[in-house]
């Protein structure tokens, strides 16, 4: 029998698929969904539509202020102390909003949540890590809710997730740019009340 998780955490990929298959709202109505500030913000903001072909916006920042959605913050001085447990090849294969959530789970500021990623290197640190059993494809969060899957992509199933390598991006030695995440003081940031600049970089 499928156990289901309190809540989910996807990542940028994982929100994206899920609209293009039309189910983030159906999943949402049957589990806490809780999305990491940097895939809110800055990752998962658009999805192609698979009829049209045409650029469709994705308003997790809307949804977050109304409630329909959790986000949830890591401290810059927790990501930093993360990725200080890996090597540079798994700090450069891994995105920042993917650190973000592995943060978030390692310090357990979100308690009995389940991370969703078709990532394999974000899988492989969560191993590391010693949170495997915080790991959950697509494929089975959709089973455990009762939802179908048969056009699930094939990096988002259960026999795909975590197996395998993963193809190198650039040429093995790139270093990420600054990321710069502004919080604004208005009725879209219930995270931080008061505008500030977070400078973070992955070296």
């Amino acid at each position: 029998m499928l156990t289901k998780p309190s809540s989910l955490m996807p990542d940028a990929m994982t929100v994206i698929h899920l609209y293009e298959l039309g189910l983030w709202e159906k999943l949402r109505s049957r589990i806490r969904l809780v999305v990491p500030s940097i895939i809110a913000r800055l990752e998962a903001y658009y999805y192609i539509d698979p009829n049209t072909g045409e650029h469709v916006n994705i308003d997790l920042i809307g949804q977050i202020a109304k409630g329909h959605v959790d986000e949830a913050a890591a401290s810059l001085a927790d990501m930093h102390d993360l990725l200080a447990q890996f090597n540079s090849v798994i700090q450069r294969d891994l995105h920042e909003g993917e650190v973000e959530a592995l943060t978030l789970l390692y310090t357990d500021q979100v308690s009995d949540c389940c991370f969703c990623s078709a990532d394999r290197a974000a899988v492989k640190a969560l191993v590391r890590l010693g949170l495997k059993d915080k790991s959950i494809s697509l494929e089975m969060a959709l089973k455990c809710t009762g939802l179908s899957t048969p056009r699930i992509a094939h990096r988002h199933s259960e026999k795909w997730s975590g197996h395998g390598r993963r193809k190198r991006r650039g040429n093995g030695s790139r270093e990420r740019a600054l990321l710069r995440i502004l919080y604004l003081n208005d009725s879209h940031n219930p995270v931080a009340p008061n505008k500030r600049t977070v400078t973070y970089r992955l070296l």
